[in-house]
């Protein structure tokens, strides 16, 4: 994957896919040239949120915390309706000690994830009643499944770490642990079983 968008970004500037290889090279510690390739996409296409998001990343893996901030506050203003923004800014401030930023930012998060439609919702259908899918169809699928219960595993860890004398949030901390596989077999015919 990772060649073939470089032999991509050979061909000609495409802000695009120095966003997806900056993602790539952040995936796998390269810091340095995910910084360079989210920067330029950042430059040329200021309102993608995702790239602010990813730079947000780079930043605090780099240990700068104020720009990271920065970046995750522009992924918001980019694009309120996204929680991770709030996510990556709770967990910050966490750091930071800054309870009560840090339990609105948390709380906005869980907020924004309850408010998510599955658009995936015939794909899941499909992977569990239907006819089977290809591994190509089924990647996509499954990351939706996971993402947004383990994203929100990790706003309510925050909030239990702010307030422990409330069990509801150390409870729904494992939201994403408790899913049941969508890897297990299950027949056409009998369908979805939790």
């Amino acid at each position: 994957m990772i060649s073939a968008l470089r032999r991509k970004l050979e061909q000609g500037n495409d802000p695009i896919v120095e966003a997806k290889l900056g993602k790539l090279c952040l995936s796998q510690g390269d810091l340095s040239l995910a910084t360079s390739l989210l920067e330029d996409a950042a430059r040329q296409l200021p309102n993608l949120s995702l790239v602010w998001m990813n730079l947000g990343e780079v930043r605090e893996k780099q240990g700068r915390l104020v720009d990271a901030m920065d970046c995750y506050k522009r992924a918001n203003v980019v694009d309120g309706s996204l929680a991770g923004p709030f996510l990556r800014m709770g967990e910050l401030e966490l750091r930071n000690s800054g309870k009560a930023a840090a339990s609105g930012n948390f709380s906005q998060a869980i907020e924004h994830w309850q408010r998510i439609k599955p658009v995936t919702a015939a794909h899941n259908s499909r992977l569990y009643v239907d006819d089977w899918q290809r591994i190509d169809d089924l990647l996509p699928t499954t990351l939706v499944w996971y993402t947004t219960p383990c994203e929100a595993s990790r706003a309510w860890r925050g909030l239990s770490q702010l307030y422990p004398q409330t069990p509801e949030y150390a409870a729904r901390s494992q939201t994403c642990e408790s899913l049941p596989s969508p890897h297990t077999f299950v027949s056409p015919s009998e369908g979805f079983k939790p």
